[in-house]
């Protein structure tokens, strides 16, 4: 085993493990959370935290996956990449705060004191979100992975344990948990960030600046593909807020909750690929590395996803409680999915690095295409069952969308004696087709 090869291997078991460290916390928080503010609390809680979460990840405009290209493809340009990203990153930061301001005046008109309050608390989410955005993308890019997994892993600890304190209190504040959560969030974001911007050097000493221009194009061609409509942007939680009750959305955000841990070691796996294919300059071993990456997470995803399969109807109780016994079935939906949604993060990923971010982001069109209709048809039919139907779908059409711009890049390899024209294969197949005489 080369030292390079020893690295990649030991890099990727650290995010593995971070990916289920970080689902330990959630499975601490999440249940504490769901009996302290009950199915309609969950569910506006979710509710508040989606819409930061979303007003964040669409208005960075994919510059932090840009920054993460640049200096991986040339370390020597990392502090003037992160001087250029940084100049953005003030005004982009007070221009979201503003609009997410905004959007609770609107969606919070109506609603108890306590939901107003509590809405006004995630206020700092967009600006923590974006700090924690640059921070990593800086790490990654520099392929700084110890750092990057502790700094990723650390909200989910601060997180878990101030719900903890809580609970033994005996609190069942949706305004406590709120704060709790931004609390942990905005902490660990100015940590991330000062932790990057440490890693580039100093930001004042070495003069120019990298082109911004040329970074926000690379960023907005990949943004739709990182910044997934149902992962990051979370639709299906958008409709369930808008058109079902919340506790509907409490059901569903259990459900997913037994989803998380494929989908982070597929992340994980993904945030490693990314940095370590832009920076391969052999066309043969950048493609290997590709599909070693592809492959790993398969056979990773497949040994999590099918004991959560078989044993969901147990587990949903046993942490949740019996009020959210019904989203056993919707975890159930969403599973089989899911495992096409961890290969195509991690394809997505490294079609990136290969110079491709264009594949994630078409994919992810080809999604809101199924989606559109999908959920029109299956949530007045089924409701939150129709939900996750319409997403676990989505997911395969994303994938096999993917995988054949990955064969129209060249990136899929195929051997030589499939490597024939359409006539000639068609000329095998009657040859096939035809019986032979004794």
């Amino acid at each position: 085993m080369t030292g390079g090869n020893r690295r990649l291997r030991l890099a990727i078991a650290g995010s593995v493990a971070t990916s289920l460290a970080c689902q330990m916390a959630l499975m601490v928080s999440g249940p504490l959370v769901a009996r302290m503010l009950g199915l309609n609390g969950r569910g506006y809680l979710a509710s508040l935290v989606l819409w930061p979460v979303l007003i964040a990840q669409l208005g960075s405009l994919g510059l932090p996956l840009a920054v993460t290209y640049h200096i991986a493809q040339e370390r020597t340009i990392a502090a003037r990449v992160a001087r250029a990203a940084l100049r953005f990153a003030v005004p982009q930061a007070l221009l979201l705060t503003a609009l997410h301001a905004a959007v609770l005046l609107v969606i919070l008109q109506g609603e108890p004191a306590s939901i107003r309050l509590a809405g006004a608390v995630t206020l700092v989410a967009v600006p923590a979100s974006l700090a924690q955005q640059y921070g990593l993308a800086m790490l990654q890019g520099q392929q700084r992975f110890a750092a990057f997994n502790v700094l990723r892993f650390l909200p989910a600890v601060f997180y878990a344990g101030g719900v903890t304190a809580l609970f033994v209190s005996g609190s069942t504040s949706i305004v406590a948990i709120a704060a709790v959560l931004m609390g942990a969030n905005a902490t660990i974001s100015a940590i991330t960030l000062a932790t990057g911007l440490q890693a580039v050097g100093s930001i004042g000493t070495e003069p120019g600046s990298a082109d911004l221009r040329a970074m926000l194009r690379f960023g907005m061609r990949g943004l739709l593909g990182t910044v997934s409509l149902i992962d990051s942007l979370r639709l299906d939680q958008v409709v369930l807020a808008l058109f079902l009750a919340p506790a509907a959305l409490g059901l569903y955000v259990v459900a997913l909750a037994f989803t998380n841990l494929p989908r982070f070691v597929a992340q994980s796996v993904g945030m490693i690929a990314y940095p370590s294919v832009a920076a391969r300059t052999d066309e043969a071993a950048a493609r290997r590395s590709v599909w070693a990456f592809f492959w790993a997470t398969g056979a990773i995803s497949i040994a999590i996803i099918a004991p959560l399969l078989l044993t969901a109807g147990w587990l949903v109780p046993l942490f949740f409680g019996d009020e959210f016994r019904d989203a056993a079935r919707v975890t159930q939906i969403l599973l089989p999915g899911v495992l096409f949604s961890c290969l195509g993060r991690v394809l997505s990923d490294a079609m990136k690095g290969r110079g491709h971010p264009t594949a994630g982001t078409l994919a992810e069109v080809a999604t809101w295409l199924w989606l559109a209709p999908a959920l029109a048809l299956a949530v007045p039919l089924w409701g939150v069952n129709g939900v996750a139907l319409s997403l676990s779908t989505s997911y395969v059409v994303s994938f096999s969308v993917l995988l054949a711009l990955a064969a129209a890049h060249g990136e899929v390899p195929v051997p030589p004696k499939m490597a024939v024209s359409p006539r000639a294969a068609w000329h095998r197949l009657r040859l096939l087709a035809t019986p032979r005489l004794p």
